[in-house]
């Protein structure tokens, strides 16, 4: 990654660990240096020096870092990055030799890359060649290590999973053929522990799982009183472009699919107006802000180019129609921009904008030609918290992340409560700020087996320690915001798995 953002991404990796800090951390990367990893070896590096040398792990004295550097081989290179730091204070931890069927205990800092498929602390195996969208080749696959802490044993798992190579094909069916393909990618995995071993140890899955939001139903429903125009390639007559349009609204354009420009995949985006940018940013202040010509006290007139809506706890997407000029309403101009109200809708420089979510979903303001709209969204969120109205915006599109449904007796994921994990911008000085080319979507999490759930909820119900969260909200990591999982593991929480598991009993 380039310098300055892996400068941030570090950054923001060390407060976690300075607030949390674990005696076992164990960090998963995808895509381990970038789309051109033969350019990037000497960034990779960089990062892996960095991480093992820090003042922020100085008090990790054992590590083991597996990086997948074989990019030669196309048949099994997964560009995954796994690595696992273990504190001081720990006495005895073990890791798993899969060739000797036998732990042995962690001592030292050790790195292992190249050619990882003879290295008998892991498994690492790339997806059959036929799960790949029309077959061909990509980055995908997984990566297992098994650990033992005191009486509990586990298996971590660094995994990788298939993307939406077009977001018209993803929005033809629901759900869609990539989802279908990423269900099937998934089982593969689970279902080689199940084979190997009759009761293997609790296991952890995250990374990169690359679920998406059940496009087509995305649509529909913000889309109810639109109408569906399709454009296609004179020379081809392939679907290049879908525009909705609302019928009863002057027949604006309310959503628009279409091929992205430099030949990638297609992006879903509600268009500006001609010539200005509508799309909102969020930072950190709970203000409204106006960036534009002419930015003046009440009576002046204004171009509205952004509209900035400011919770702390992440950004997204509304879209504003202005028209010009524009007077400001009820305007009170300070170093917090102005303040004023509308149905549904209250800013202001006193603290974060309040938004009804229910009926009605937009706002006229007085004295003004613009209006603020929020898609309405049926069905009750997943998790939300009520004091904060615009992660409540976020966490009902919940109700279209449907993925992980496939596998509710098998996976346990905790509650979400922060924004969508990707696709966000790699311009370092947009932090919150999220790419038009795919649809938001929480495609990296933290997964976990039911008995590896019973290690963590019964953390929670004795020390109330479990955080489920991302890393870096107002800084840019790069397309991904990471996701981790912190918790305890409580005195003898092992000990009913340790009949089964007898190598991981410490004597």
């Amino acid at each position: 990654m380039p310098e300055n953002l892996q400068k941030n991404w570090l950054r923001e990796f060390y407060q976690v660990v300075r607030a949390h800090r674990p005696h076992f951390l164990a960090l998963h990367c995808q895509e381990f240096g970038g789309k051109n990893y033969e350019a990037s070896m000497s960034h990779v590096d960089k990062f892996v020096k960095e991480l093992l040398s820090s003042d922020a792990m100085k008090e990790y004295n054992r590590a083991r870092v597996y990086l997948d550097e074989n990019y030669k081989s196309q048949e099994h290179f997964t560009a995954l990055g796994s690595f696992y730091f273990l504190h001081e204070s720990l006495k005895n931890i073990y890791q798993f030799d899969f060739k000797a069927k036998k732990y042995k205990k962690v001592t030292g800092k050790e790195i292992y890359s190249d050619t990882l498929e003879s290295t008998p602390m892991l498994e690492k195996e790339k997806f059959p060649q036929d799960y790949f969208p029309e077959c061909k080749w990509s980055r995908k696959g997984f990566l297992r290590t098994r650990w033992c802490l005191a009486d509990c044993a586990f298996d971590l798992v660094n995994i990788h999973l298939f993307h939406d190579a077009s977001n018209l094909v993803a929005w033809e069916t629901s759900p869609s053929v990539y989802s279908g393909i990423r269900h099937k990618a998934l089982g593969y995995v689970l279902d080689r522990w199940v084979l190997r071993s009759p009761s293997p140890p609790a296991y952890f899955v995250f990374g990169d799982f690359n679920f998406r939001l059940d496009s087509k139903s995305v649509v529909e429903t913000l889309c109810t009183k639109a109408t569906m125009q399709t454009v296609r390639a004179a020379d081809t007559n392939e679907v290049v472009k879908l525009i909705f349009r609302e019928s009863d609204n002057d027949r604006k354009v309310s959503a628009e699919g279409a091929q992205a420009p430099w030949g990638g995949a297609p992006a879903l985006t509600r268009p500006p107006p001609p010539g200005y940018p509508t799309e909102t940013t969020v930072t950190s202040q709970g203000r409204l802000h106006l960036k534009g010509q002419n930015r003046g006290a009440c009576g002046h007139k204004a171009r509205l180019l952004e509209l900035q809506l400011d919770p702390a706890f992440g950004r997204g997407h509304l879209r504003v129609t202005p028209s010009w000029p524009w007077p400001h309403p009820a305007c009170s101009v300070g170093q917090s921009g102005p303040s004023w109200s509308a149905p549904g809708l209250t800013l202001g420089p006193a603290g974060p904008p309040r938004a009804a979510l229910g009926s009605p979903h937009a706002g006229q303001v007085p004295g003004s030609e613009i209006t603020v709209s929020l898609p309405r969204l049926s069905g009750a969120p997943r998790s939300a918290s009520p004091s904060d109205p615009y992660l409540l915006f976020f966490s009902q599109l919940l109700e279209f992340d449907k993925e992980l449904s496939v596998f509710k007796d098998r996976l346990y994921e905790l509650d979400i409560s922060f924004p969508p994990s990707y696709p966000y911008s790699e311009d370092c000085s947009q932090g919150r700020q999220y790419m038009n080319t795919r649809c938001p979507a929480w495609c990296d999490r933290v997964l976990m087996s039911p008995s590896a759930k019973e290690l963590v909820l019964r953390s929670e119900s004795e020390e109330k320690v479990v955080t489920y969260d991302h890393i870096g909200p107002s800084v840019c990591m790069g397309d991904h915001k990471p996701v981790f999982l912190a918790f305890r593991i409580a005195p003898g929480a092992g000990k009913p798995h340790a009949r089964v598991h007898k190598c991981c009993v410490v004597q």
